[in-house]
């Protein structure tokens, strides 16, 4: 007999019904799923059951006890109270400083314009926060907290046409959250257990043992079968083949299982391929062209491939990325070899473009043949958003041709643009920009024709991310070396290469570790971060262990002075100041933090100045 019975209700009801037991897990989704899900919900598309419980004999034993799905009812809750935290406003946002910016848009610079958007975005939000506390809809709630010193000379209310204009897209925002998920309509699945409560704390263990689920590439795989693409024996038609069989043949050694209708000499001799096979391999062949980005070694390599490959075409395509499975509809344009070997080899030549340019500021120091590259916090969208800049700037689709032809007089803005990377990478991952909703912005790029990498960022703007990054970051404790940090220090070692004789360099604390892996956390010592990070030579760094640089030349080594110099290495004296204050019987940890705040910010200065020569 089942132990369990199902069904569904509003959350409207849900609310009302359900009590959140003591034993639950924490909350511990990532403000990514938690997007995820509410984009779910928004879409419209099925979601797993929670799991419910009538306890007996309890004050509230006419009440469901919550015993599996809390964080997706919390999420629910959480979109309730907070919908700004989770919907996207930059269209609103856009149109706002178009209407202040009119007529002044050629003198705007880059920090000025980021000032403005980021004063609307803060504006809009506190007017929906105060609805969502039990505010009304006063049409004129946004129209009044727009008027902001920093939005003073470009609006101040006075303007009726353009006070309309804003009233108007308030209304427009509001309305769009009403209609973005109606969440007390919600009809949330449920599974009420109704055998022994002292069964439940097995029956909640098997609902969490894991396993891998489908990725939507695979099951773009399973939709995707009878898209046959037969390929021929040019160059890049033929790795493509044999990427895709050599992934076959991995599994099966790797993971000791069978692949229905896979046979290698079969898939060699016909040379046919799906759809799903093509963006697969061609995802492979663009993590080969780029290792700048992607590290061969990837545990997870399959589905980076995957991602990069799909994403690629889709770019290519004119495809939203949030819309992937509309590249079958236009499966046809690779049924021609020619083509198909024409397109791969310009997708494979800009990513090699790509790699070209960031490799002398993302590899580490040393002339060893070994390249090792810092690539850790660069998210895979912003890495095709710089993809999709290059591809829009220098290709057209021609529809009747199906294929990928030359725009005229490219050569000028795509250098221009590609010079920009480089500021955009640091400037957007201390601001976190690709974090979360990446299709959303990436789209910008190649559907809405909206490249921002066109325009220069001016040195105070980016000086002013780094520095307020660095303010963030350097008032928490740390010990383990952090990727933003490791890949700011990278760029502005980049500018010293030649001064890095030795064959190989490590990520080194400049006060060393085993002198505040102690008192980091209580003190606040940020001894993983910029500030206390240097290269240094690998056999000084085995050499030096606990002391410091001036203490092992003291020991018999040389030390080049430019060197130091090179890599702001503090002053023999203010390092020592700093190790008496952590010797002393009541550790005094403030000589410590100064030196490394006060590196941080020589290395951002040095990092501006040496980008903007």
């Amino acid at each position: 007999m089942a132990k369990y019975k199902s069904g569904e209700m509003r959350f409207s009801e849900l609310l009302n019904s359900v009590v959140l037991p003591s034993f639950q897990r924490r909350l511990v989704w990532s403000k990514t799923q938690k997007e995820g899900f509410i984009k779910t919900l928004s879409n419209g598309y099925p979601f797993g059951s929670i799991l419910v419980y009538k306890y007996k004999d309890t004050d509230e034993q006419d009440k469901f006890t919550l015993i599996d799905g809390l964080q997706r009812y919390t999420t629910i809750v959480d979109f309730q109270n907070s919908p700004e935290k989770y919907m996207n406003f930059e269209d609103q946002i856009e149109k706002l400083y178009n209407i202040f910016s009119r007529d002044q848009e050629d003198t705007i610079t880059v920090s000025v314009e980021k000032k403005i958007k980021s004063t609307i975005e803060k504006k809009i939000k506190e007017v929906i926060k105060e609805r969502g506390n039990g505010g009304t809809d006063w049409q004129w709630s946004l129209a009044d907290k727009l008027k902001d010193d920093t939005l003073s000379g470009y609006y101040d209310g006075s303007d009726q046409n353009t006070l309309r204009n804003v009233t108007t897209i308030q209304h427009d925002i509001m309305k769009e959250i009403d209609n973005y998920i109606d969440t007390k309509n919600i009809i949330i699945p449920f599974i009420e257990f109704i055998g022994d409560p002292d069964e439940l704390a097995t029956v909640f263990e098997n609902l969490n043992l894991g396993g891998k689920k489908l990725s939507k590439y695979q099951v773009f795989a399973a939709q995707w079968s009878n898209n046959e693409i037969t390929l021929n024996n040019l160059p890049f038609n033929t790795k493509l083949l044999d990427n895709v069989i050599f992934r076959y043949e991995s599994l099966i050694d790797e993971r000791d299982i069978d692949i229905e209708n896979f046979d290698a000499i079969k898939m060699k001799d016909s040379k046919n391929i799906n759809l799903a096979e093509l963006c697969g391999a061609l995802g492979e062949l663009i993590l080969e062209s780029a290792p700048v980005f992607w590290d061969d070694k990837n545990a997870q390599k399959e589905d980076k491939a995957n991602s990069i490959g799909y994403s690629t075409v889709a770019i290519t395509l004119g495809i939203s990325n949030k819309k992937l499975n509309e590249i079958s509809k236009m499966s046809s344009v690779f049924e021609n070899n020619q083509i198909l070997e024409d397109y791969v080899e310009k997708v494979i030549k800009e990513y090699k473009e790509l790699n070209n340019y960031f490799e002398r500021y993302l590899r580490h120091p040393g002339v060893s043949d070994k390249k090792k590259f810092e690539n850790s916090s660069i998210a895979d969208f912003q890495i095709l958003s710089f993809f999709a800049s290059l591809w829009t700037l220098k290709y057209t689709f021609n529809e009747d041709k199906k294929s990928f032809e030359y725009i005229s007089k490219y050569k000028n803005i795509y250098q221009s643009t590609k010079n920009n990377f480089i500021y955009y990478l640091l400037n957007d991952v201390v601001s976190k920009r690709w974090s979360g909703t990446g299709d959303s912005k990436l789209d910008q790029f190649y559907i809405e024709n909206n490249n921002r990498y066109i325009k220069t960022i001016d040195k105070d703007s980016l000086n002013e991310s780094l520095k307020k990054w660095w303010d963030e970051r350097s008032q928490s404790g740390s010990i383990r070396f952090e990727p933003v940090s490791k890949l700011i220090l990278t760029v502005q070692t980049s500018f010293f290469l030649p001064h890095y004789k030795a064959p190989s360099y490590d990520f080194e604390h400049v006060i060393n570790k085993a002198s505040v892996e102690k008192i980091y956390k209580q003190d606040d010592i940020p001894a993983g971060s910029l500030g206390n990070m240097m290269f240094l030579d690998s056999k000084y760094n085995r050499s030096k262990k606990n002391t410091n640089l001036y203490e092992v030349l003291q020991e018999g080594h040389r030390l080049d002075d430019e060197y130091l110099s090179n890599t702001l290495y503090p002053t023999e004296p203010d390092l020592s100041s700093a190790m008496v204050g952590l010797q002393k019987k009541k550790i005094d940890s403030t000589k410590t933090k100064e030196v490394i705040i006060n590196r941080g910010n020589h290395i951002i200065n040095n990092l501006i100045s040496n980008l903007y020569k």
